[in-house]
Protein backbone atom coordinates (compact mmCIF):
# COMPACT_ATOMS: atom_id res chain seq x y z
CA UNK A 1 0.00 0.00 0.00
CA UNK A 2 3.16 2.38 0.65
CA UNK A 3 3.05 3.09 -3.79
CA UNK A 4 -0.68 4.05 -3.39
CA UNK A 5 -0.48 6.37 -0.50
CA UNK A 6 2.66 8.16 -1.90
CA UNK A 7 0.47 8.80 -5.11
CA UNK A 8 -2.64 10.19 -3.07
CA UNK A 9 0.05 12.23 -1.03
CA UNK A 10 1.57 13.81 -4.70
CA UNK A 11 -2.00 14.04 -6.15
CA UNK A 12 -3.12 16.04 -2.40
CA UNK A 13 0.35 18.20 -2.64
CA UNK A 14 0.09 18.88 -6.61
CA UNK A 15 -3.77 20.57 -5.77
CA UNK A 16 -2.74 22.13 -2.56
CA UNK A 17 0.35 23.99 -4.35
CA UNK A 18 -1.28 25.08 -7.49
CA UNK A 19 1.50 23.96 -9.82
CA UNK A 20 -0.73 24.82 -13.26
CA UNK A 21 -1.70 27.79 -11.40
CA UNK A 22 0.10 30.90 -11.33
CA UNK A 23 -0.03 33.14 -8.64
CA UNK A 24 0.97 36.76 -8.36
CA UNK A 25 1.03 39.30 -5.61
CA UNK A 26 1.36 43.09 -6.70
CA UNK A 27 2.69 41.83 -10.17
CA UNK A 28 5.58 39.28 -8.46
CA UNK A 29 5.36 35.58 -8.71
CA UNK A 30 5.46 33.69 -5.53
CA UNK A 31 6.19 30.43 -7.14
CA UNK A 32 8.96 28.94 -4.52
CA UNK A 33 11.69 27.82 -7.12
CA UNK A 34 12.36 24.87 -4.94
CA UNK A 35 9.37 22.51 -6.29
CA UNK A 36 7.62 24.83 -8.32
CA UNK A 37 4.26 25.50 -6.88
CA UNK A 38 3.08 28.26 -4.22
CA UNK A 39 4.08 27.43 -0.24
CA UNK A 40 0.49 29.19 1.05
CA UNK A 41 1.82 29.42 4.64
CA UNK A 42 5.04 31.53 3.58
CA UNK A 43 3.28 34.20 2.29
CA UNK A 44 3.58 37.80 4.59
CA UNK A 45 0.23 38.80 3.91
CA UNK A 46 -3.31 37.85 5.38
CA UNK A 47 -7.11 38.43 4.36
CA UNK A 48 -7.33 41.79 5.70
CA UNK A 49 -4.16 42.85 3.50
CA UNK A 50 -5.92 42.36 0.11
CA UNK A 51 -7.61 45.05 -2.09
CA UNK A 52 -8.75 43.13 -4.74
CA UNK A 53 -8.08 39.74 -6.69
CA UNK A 54 -8.35 38.95 -10.09
CA UNK A 55 -8.48 35.73 -11.64
CA UNK A 56 -7.24 35.35 -15.43
CA UNK A 57 -8.73 31.82 -16.53
CA UNK A 58 -8.36 29.19 -19.33
CA UNK A 59 -6.70 29.93 -22.19
CA UNK A 60 -6.08 33.88 -21.34
CA UNK A 61 -3.40 32.71 -19.18
CA UNK A 62 -0.94 31.59 -21.88
CA UNK A 63 0.82 35.02 -22.02
CA UNK A 64 1.91 35.30 -18.69
CA UNK A 65 4.26 32.23 -19.25
CA UNK A 66 5.08 28.92 -17.98
CA UNK A 67 3.28 27.25 -15.04
CA UNK A 68 -0.18 29.65 -16.10
CA UNK A 69 -1.59 26.52 -17.36
CA UNK A 70 -5.29 26.85 -15.71
CA UNK A 71 -5.39 30.36 -14.68
CA UNK A 72 -3.70 33.09 -13.11
CA UNK A 73 -4.58 34.43 -9.87
CA UNK A 74 -3.39 38.31 -9.47
CA UNK A 75 -3.51 39.63 -5.90
CA UNK A 76 -3.36 43.37 -5.07
CA UNK A 77 -2.50 44.06 -1.58
CA UNK A 78 -3.92 47.57 -0.02
CA UNK A 79 -0.25 48.75 0.14
CA UNK A 80 0.02 48.50 -3.27
CA UNK A 81 -3.25 50.23 -4.11
CA UNK A 82 -2.70 52.90 -1.82
CA UNK A 83 -5.62 52.07 0.54
CA UNK A 84 -4.13 50.92 3.78
CA UNK A 85 -5.88 52.23 6.49
CA UNK A 86 -4.38 52.40 10.52
CA UNK A 87 -5.39 50.34 12.99
CA UNK A 88 -5.31 47.20 15.48
CA UNK A 89 -7.84 44.42 15.65
CA UNK A 90 -7.35 40.81 16.84
CA UNK A 91 -9.12 37.62 15.99
CA UNK A 92 -9.74 34.92 18.54
CA UNK A 93 -11.34 31.31 17.50
CA UNK A 94 -11.10 29.58 20.89
CA UNK A 95 -7.71 28.74 23.17
CA UNK A 96 -5.82 27.27 19.96
CA UNK A 97 -6.52 29.56 16.71
CA UNK A 98 -6.34 33.50 17.03
CA UNK A 99 -4.32 36.17 15.38
CA UNK A 100 -3.58 40.09 15.64
CA UNK A 101 -2.71 42.69 13.26
CA UNK A 102 -1.94 46.19 13.30
CA UNK A 103 -1.68 49.20 10.49
CA UNK A 104 -0.23 52.14 10.48
CA UNK A 105 0.13 54.83 7.11
CA UNK A 106 0.56 58.35 6.77
CA UNK A 107 1.47 60.54 4.05
CA UNK A 108 3.83 63.79 3.86
CA UNK A 109 3.49 65.94 0.97
CA UNK A 110 5.01 63.32 -1.97
CA UNK A 111 5.51 60.91 0.34
CA UNK A 112 2.98 57.79 1.42
CA UNK A 113 3.82 54.75 3.29
CA UNK A 114 2.25 52.54 5.77
CA UNK A 115 3.88 49.13 7.74
CA UNK A 116 1.62 46.30 8.35
CA UNK A 117 2.74 43.38 11.43
CA UNK A 118 0.71 40.60 12.17
CA UNK A 119 0.99 37.41 14.33
CA UNK A 120 -1.20 34.21 13.82
CA UNK A 121 -1.20 31.00 15.78
CA UNK A 122 -2.76 27.65 14.89
CA UNK A 123 -2.10 24.82 17.45
CA UNK A 124 -3.49 22.28 14.58
CA UNK A 125 -6.23 19.68 15.45
CA UNK A 126 -7.08 19.50 18.84
CA UNK A 127 -9.89 17.15 18.23
CA UNK A 128 -7.56 14.52 17.87
CA UNK A 129 -6.70 12.69 21.26
CA UNK A 130 -4.28 11.00 21.60
CA UNK A 131 -3.16 13.31 19.08
CA UNK A 132 -0.99 11.71 16.46
CA UNK A 133 -0.76 13.81 13.29
CA UNK A 134 0.81 17.18 13.85
CA UNK A 135 -0.13 20.42 12.35
CA UNK A 136 0.30 23.72 14.23
CA UNK A 137 1.23 26.76 12.33
CA UNK A 138 2.56 30.13 13.64
CA UNK A 139 3.54 32.88 11.85
CA UNK A 140 5.23 36.50 12.66
CA UNK A 141 5.15 39.15 9.63
CA UNK A 142 5.97 42.70 8.81
CA UNK A 143 5.13 44.83 5.48
CA UNK A 144 6.68 48.24 4.98
CA UNK A 145 5.26 49.90 1.54
CA UNK A 146 6.49 53.36 0.42
CA UNK A 147 5.42 55.44 -2.48
CA UNK A 148 6.85 58.72 -3.65
CA UNK A 149 5.93 60.71 -6.47
CA UNK A 150 8.71 62.11 -8.18
CA UNK A 151 7.42 64.48 -10.89
CA UNK A 152 3.71 64.85 -12.53
CA UNK A 153 4.74 61.99 -14.61
CA UNK A 154 7.10 59.69 -12.51
CA UNK A 155 6.43 57.32 -9.35
CA UNK A 156 8.77 55.60 -7.15
CA UNK A 157 7.10 52.17 -4.91
CA UNK A 158 9.06 50.12 -2.69
CA UNK A 159 7.43 47.07 -0.81
CA UNK A 160 9.27 44.73 1.52
CA UNK A 161 8.29 42.69 3.91
CA UNK A 162 9.65 39.29 6.09
CA UNK A 163 7.78 36.27 7.82
CA UNK A 164 9.52 34.05 10.34
CA UNK A 165 7.06 30.79 10.64
CA UNK A 166 7.37 27.36 12.85
CA UNK A 167 5.20 24.65 13.38
CA UNK A 168 5.34 20.74 13.55
CA UNK A 169 4.57 18.31 11.24
CA UNK A 170 4.38 14.55 10.15
CA UNK A 171 2.39 11.90 12.17
CA UNK A 172 3.79 9.26 15.08
CA UNK A 173 1.77 6.17 13.49
CA UNK A 174 3.52 6.69 10.22
CA UNK A 175 7.13 5.59 10.04
CA UNK A 176 7.80 7.43 6.93
CA UNK A 177 6.41 10.58 8.21
CA UNK A 178 8.19 10.90 12.03
CA UNK A 179 6.65 13.67 13.97
CA UNK A 180 9.32 17.05 13.61
CA UNK A 181 9.69 20.46 14.20
CA UNK A 182 9.69 23.00 10.77
CA UNK A 183 11.27 26.33 10.75
CA UNK A 184 10.72 28.66 7.84
CA UNK A 185 11.97 32.14 6.65
CA UNK A 186 10.44 33.82 4.21
CA UNK A 187 11.19 37.95 3.14
CA UNK A 188 10.46 40.00 -0.24
CA UNK A 189 11.42 43.29 -1.87
CA UNK A 190 10.03 44.72 -5.11
CA UNK A 191 11.36 48.33 -6.32
CA UNK A 192 9.29 49.78 -9.16
CA UNK A 193 9.84 52.66 -11.27
CA UNK A 194 6.38 54.17 -12.99
CA UNK A 195 6.28 56.84 -15.96
CA UNK A 196 3.27 58.76 -17.69
CA UNK A 197 4.23 59.98 -20.68
CA UNK A 198 2.03 63.62 -21.56
CA UNK A 199 0.40 61.53 -24.67
CA UNK A 200 -1.09 59.28 -22.19
CA UNK A 201 1.35 56.21 -22.97
CA UNK A 202 2.57 54.32 -19.77
CA UNK A 203 5.89 52.62 -19.10
CA UNK A 204 7.10 50.66 -15.87
CA UNK A 205 10.45 49.09 -15.13
CA UNK A 206 10.31 46.74 -11.93
CA UNK A 207 13.13 44.33 -9.96
CA UNK A 208 11.88 42.00 -6.87
CA UNK A 209 13.37 39.74 -5.07
CA UNK A 210 12.40 36.81 -3.26
CA UNK A 211 14.34 34.71 -0.54
CA UNK A 212 12.62 31.32 1.41
CA UNK A 213 14.26 29.04 3.26
CA UNK A 214 12.74 25.52 5.00
CA UNK A 215 14.17 23.82 8.00
CA UNK A 216 12.60 20.56 8.40
CA UNK A 217 14.01 18.75 10.88
CA UNK A 218 15.84 15.20 10.29
CA UNK A 219 14.11 12.13 9.75
CA UNK A 220 14.68 8.81 8.85
CA UNK A 221 13.17 6.48 6.23
CA UNK A 222 13.28 2.87 6.47
CA UNK A 223 14.56 0.69 3.17
CA UNK A 224 13.50 -2.77 3.03
CA UNK A 225 13.48 -5.30 -0.26
CA UNK A 226 10.00 -5.61 -0.66
CA UNK A 227 7.12 -5.20 1.43
CA UNK A 228 6.37 -7.16 4.25
CA UNK A 229 10.08 -7.78 4.69
CA UNK A 230 12.62 -6.41 7.70
CA UNK A 231 13.81 -2.99 7.16
CA UNK A 232 17.49 -3.37 6.49
CA UNK A 233 18.33 -0.15 7.29
CA UNK A 234 17.25 3.87 8.15
CA UNK A 235 18.09 6.46 5.43
CA UNK A 236 18.34 9.24 7.07
CA UNK A 237 17.67 13.04 5.47
CA UNK A 238 18.01 16.45 6.61
CA UNK A 239 14.76 17.88 5.02
CA UNK A 240 15.85 21.74 4.46
CA UNK A 241 16.34 24.17 1.49
CA UNK A 242 16.74 26.99 0.45
CA UNK A 243 15.95 29.70 -2.48
CA UNK A 244 16.02 32.86 -4.31
CA UNK A 245 14.42 34.17 -7.16
CA UNK A 246 15.16 37.78 -8.90
CA UNK A 247 13.48 39.00 -11.93
CA UNK A 248 13.38 42.56 -13.88
CA UNK A 249 10.94 43.48 -15.65
CA UNK A 250 9.40 46.05 -18.58
CA UNK A 251 6.43 46.70 -19.47
CA UNK A 252 5.08 49.13 -22.19
CA UNK A 253 1.02 50.34 -22.58
CA UNK A 254 0.31 52.88 -25.49
CA UNK A 255 -2.38 55.42 -25.05
CA UNK A 256 -5.60 53.05 -26.12
CA UNK A 257 -7.22 54.22 -29.88
CA UNK A 258 -10.60 54.14 -30.95
CA UNK A 259 -10.07 50.70 -32.70
CA UNK A 260 -6.43 49.17 -31.64
CA UNK A 261 -4.77 48.66 -28.06
CA UNK A 262 -1.88 47.00 -27.16
CA UNK A 263 0.78 45.83 -24.50
CA UNK A 264 4.24 44.53 -25.00
CA UNK A 265 7.07 43.86 -22.30
CA UNK A 266 9.32 41.03 -21.14
CA UNK A 267 11.82 40.17 -18.31
CA UNK A 268 14.41 38.47 -16.89
CA UNK A 269 14.48 35.97 -13.95
CA UNK A 270 16.98 34.12 -12.16
CA UNK A 271 16.30 31.00 -9.17
CA UNK A 272 18.72 29.78 -7.71
CA UNK A 273 17.89 26.55 -5.07
CA UNK A 274 20.30 24.96 -2.69
CA UNK A 275 19.13 21.30 -1.37
CA UNK A 276 21.64 19.47 0.23
CA UNK A 277 19.29 16.12 0.55
CA UNK A 278 17.25 16.22 -2.52
CA UNK A 279 20.07 18.19 -5.24
CA UNK A 280 23.54 17.55 -3.68
CA UNK A 281 24.06 21.11 -3.55
CA UNK A 282 23.30 24.28 -5.96
CA UNK A 283 21.01 24.79 -8.75
CA UNK A 284 20.04 27.84 -10.98
CA UNK A 285 17.53 28.00 -13.56
CA UNK A 286 17.37 31.10 -15.79
CA UNK A 287 14.29 32.91 -17.76
CA UNK A 288 13.80 35.45 -20.38
CA UNK A 289 10.65 36.33 -22.01
CA UNK A 290 9.02 38.88 -24.68
CA UNK A 291 5.39 39.18 -24.82
CA UNK A 292 2.83 41.02 -26.97
CA UNK A 293 -0.67 41.58 -26.58
CA UNK A 294 -3.34 43.20 -29.05
CA UNK A 295 -6.98 43.90 -29.60
CA UNK A 296 -8.60 45.57 -32.65
CA UNK A 297 -12.39 46.26 -32.70
CA UNK A 298 -13.68 45.51 -35.84
CA UNK A 299 -17.52 46.68 -35.23
CA UNK A 300 -18.85 48.01 -32.30
CA UNK A 301 -19.51 44.92 -31.21
CA UNK A 302 -17.12 42.42 -32.14
CA UNK A 303 -13.17 42.45 -30.98
CA UNK A 304 -10.57 40.67 -32.34
CA UNK A 305 -7.28 39.77 -30.30
CA UNK A 306 -3.77 38.43 -30.93
CA UNK A 307 -0.86 37.94 -29.14
CA UNK A 308 2.28 35.74 -27.56
CA UNK A 309 4.76 35.31 -25.37
CA UNK A 310 8.59 33.93 -26.03
CA UNK A 311 9.93 31.88 -23.60
CA UNK A 312 13.90 30.95 -23.13
CA UNK A 313 13.59 28.61 -20.07
CA UNK A 314 16.82 26.59 -18.64
CA UNK A 315 14.46 23.66 -18.13
CA UNK A 316 12.34 23.54 -20.64
CA UNK A 317 13.69 25.34 -23.31
CA UNK A 318 12.45 27.47 -26.31
CA UNK A 319 9.06 28.12 -26.30
CA UNK A 320 5.95 29.90 -27.92
CA UNK A 321 2.98 30.24 -26.25
CA UNK A 322 -0.03 31.94 -28.98
CA UNK A 323 -3.20 33.17 -28.16
CA UNK A 324 -6.06 34.26 -30.49
CA UNK A 325 -9.61 35.56 -28.93
CA UNK A 326 -12.63 36.45 -30.75
CA UNK A 327 -15.24 38.21 -28.39
CA UNK A 328 -19.02 39.58 -29.96
CA UNK A 329 -20.71 41.48 -27.49
CA UNK A 330 -24.11 41.21 -27.54
CA UNK A 331 -25.21 43.69 -24.96
CA UNK A 332 -23.74 45.97 -21.97
CA UNK A 333 -24.38 42.32 -20.01
CA UNK A 334 -23.74 39.43 -22.22
CA UNK A 335 -20.82 38.69 -25.15
CA UNK A 336 -20.12 35.71 -26.45
CA UNK A 337 -16.01 34.39 -26.03
CA UNK A 338 -13.81 32.42 -28.55
CA UNK A 339 -10.30 31.97 -27.34
CA UNK A 340 -7.51 29.16 -28.44
CA UNK A 341 -3.51 29.41 -27.08
CA UNK A 342 -1.11 26.88 -26.27
CA UNK A 343 0.74 26.66 -22.07
CA UNK A 344 3.91 25.59 -21.52
CA UNK A 345 4.72 23.80 -18.11
CA UNK A 346 7.91 23.90 -16.62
Amino acid sequence: HYPLRRQRQMCIRDSRYSRRVQVLIDGRSVYTPAFGGVAWENLPIIVDDIERIEVIRGPNSALYGSNSFSAVISITTRFSAGTAKSGIHTIVENSQNNSVKGNWSNSHGKLEYAISSFFYTDEGDTNNHPKSEADSDRRRAVNFSVNYQLSPLDSLHLDTGALDGSGETGNANDSTDLLRNTERDYNYLKLKYDHQFENGDNIFIQFFNTQEQLRGGKFSLPVALAANQPNLLLANFDNEYSNSRAELELVYTPEAWDTFRYVAGGSIRKDTVQSSTNLSGDESINVARAFVNTETRLTDSTLFGLGGMFEEHDSSGSSFSPKLSLVQLLNDNYSLRFIASQATRA
